[in-house]
């Protein structure tokens, strides 16, 4: 079960994990409720391109019982999922979820869909003409962002690259919110 805790123990402890964890990883930033910096924080969410030793060392810490996983299991190539116990006065357990990404140009659209809530990130998802964001000209698909009339995937390794082809201005992680309303771009951007 995850417990709430307060963004600033979050946050610490995300601060440790992400240090020990840096030096197997190509990239490695905080998402979800810790990045928009709420007041508390179910579980910590993790986007990472991986070098290919952090899984050994993931299951190494597995192994050493310094990490137990989640029910369901949730242990694959592109998603872990476990909880720590912290040490110290007063020891908590706390959920990691690890967005793994092995090509790293799933990043930007997998951050864009990993840092907002679920209302938004399903309205970054949904075609306008259902209610959504996403230009009628656009698919997302296994977190790419995908040219319906060309087939092509486009590139967009960073979250910035997915706002401006929605046309939308990208928001602060902050106000990635079921209130959040787009303020669209003036300037037309290629394709």
């Amino acid at each position: 079960m995850k417990n709430k805790i307060s963004y600033a123990t979050a946050d610490a402890i995300a601060s440790k994990v992400i240090e020990r964890l840096s030096s197997s990883c190509v990239r490695i930033e905080v998402a979800g409720s810790l990045r928009r910096k709420a007041a508390t924080v179910g579980d910590i969410e993790i986007m990472i391109v991986p070098e290919p030793e952090l899984y050994d060392y993931l299951d190494n810490l597995l192994s050493q019982k310094k990490i137990r996983l989640t029910e369901p299991k949730r242990w694959g190539e592109k998603f872990r999922s476990f909880m720590m116990t912290t040490t110290g006065g007063n020891p908590i357990d706390v959920q990691f979820d690890l967005f793994l990404q092995p090509d790293p140009a799933t990043f930007g659209v997998n951050m864009v869909i990993r840092t907002g809530c679920a209302e938004f990130s399903h309205r970054m998802v949904t075609m306008r003409s259902a209610g959504g964001w996403l230009p009628e000209c656009y698919l997302v698909k296994n977190a790419r962002v995908w040219d319906r009339a060309t087939g092509e995937a486009l590139d967009t390794p960073e979250e910035k690259d997915v706002f401006r082809l929605w046309g939308m201005e990208m928001p602060a992680p902050e106000e990635r919110t079921e209130m959040f309303m787009p303020v669209w771009s003036e300037v037309e951007f290629e394709r």
